[in-house]
């Protein structure tokens, strides 16, 4: 990933300069809505600011093909910071809050965390798409510094076809399987991208009811990586299965019905030529 991380350093004083145009006056409303002196605004917003600022300062001569990012929210870390290398950031789940400002286009959201810093929130960090995040300090004259992922800047500067969401750290395929695979299928879903599971195994972990309404949504999306999979209630969580009996048509739009006669869902069936040899399907609603 070398490569796109010398690409951006080569252009980090001119997008630090547009990042800044980018970002200050909304910043100035995360600070005076919240009160909030020091924070950490990552995940999608911070990306999403980072990829305009990045288009802007593109030109015809430039490799980067534009690249257009979107958030719902501004995900707000605060609490205590910390310098050293080697602490883990912990996120104190009773301290989340959630505030709608009028005329403000995202919704803010904060969350009170212990030992911050932006080594720390990017090394908590699951998706490459989202491997950004901003360091701002109202107490100093830069206002803030920003801070990514050699995997953001890979998926960044990579051809567009070539932009797949997936995975930063392997670790995250052992636990947290189900989750991950909702959001990079959710990320891909509402931003237009591939995304890649890997070795995740969808099935090993358990989702909230948050992802539970994530992968409900999806249910009608033709291209969900999750198609084959059916979402159960387990105790007060939920967790993913494999549709085993349930087979794609070739069409991709729709399930095979198991006793039709050429192996295809109804449309397809219906829609397939009737020669002098073809078999007349034994599903009298495919006829």
């Amino acid at each position: 990933m070398m490569v796109y991380v010398e690409k951006a350093e080569a252009i980090k004083a001119d997008l630090l300069q547009e990042l800044d145009k980018v970002v200050r006056q909304h910043l100035e409303v995360v600070h005076e809505e919240t009160g909030l002196e020091e924070f950490i605004v990552g995940g999608s917003w911070a990306a999403a600011m980072i990829a305009q600022a990045l288009t802007n300062i593109s030109d015809d001569e430039s490799e980067f093909e534009s690249l257009v990012l979107k958030a719902n929210d501004v995900d707000v870390y605060h609490g205590t910071f910390t310098a050293s290398a080697g602490s883990v950031m912990s996120v104190m789940l009773d301290r989340i809050a959630y505030k709608e400002v009028e005329g403000f286009p995202w919704e803010i959201n904060t969350v009170e965390c212990h030992r911050l810093s932006a080594e720390n929130f990017l090394a908590n960090n699951d998706l490459n798409v989202t491997a950004a995040c901003l360091h701002v300090d109202f107490t100093t004259d830069s206002l803030f510094s920003f801070h990514a992922s050699p995997s953001f800047w890979e998926f960044v500067f990579q051809k567009g076809v070539d932009r797949v969401i997936k995975t930063v750290h392997s670790f995250y395929t052992i636990e947290n399987g189900a989750t991950t695979c909702v959001r990079m299928s959710y990320k891909s879903f509402q931003l237009g991208f591939k995304c890649l599971f890997g070795d995740i195994d969808p099935t090993v972990g358990t989702l909230a009811l948050s992802q539970k309404k994530k992968f409900d949504e999806m249910l009608e999306w033709v291209d969900s990586p999750l198609l084959d999979y059916q979402c159960n209630k387990h105790a007060n969580h939920f967790v993913l299965a494999k549709k085993h009996n349930r087979v794609r048509c070739t069409c991709g739009k729709a399930w095979i019905n198991k006793d039709c006669t050429n192996k295809m869902c109804k449309k397809c069936c219906m829609a397939k030529e009737v020669g002098r040899n073809s078999i007349l399907c034994k599903v009298k609603s495919h006829r």
